[in-house]
């Protein structure tokens, strides 16, 4: 996110968005979700 060219960051969030729509459990797709949710917000310290 922070490095990345436009292009790059814009199909980075594509490949992102699709992939956890494939995330089989609902539970660990939203705690994906808040974690991207919060690298956008520039908090990087987080465990899965």
């Amino acid at each position: 996110m922070d490095y990345a060219s436009e292009e790059t960051r814009k199909i980075g969030e594509a490949l992102i968005k699709a992939e956890l729509e494939n995330i089989p459990k609902e539970k660990v797709k939203e705690i994906a979700k808040d974690h991207i949710e919060k690298i956008e917000k520039g908090i990087r310290d987080f465990r899965f």
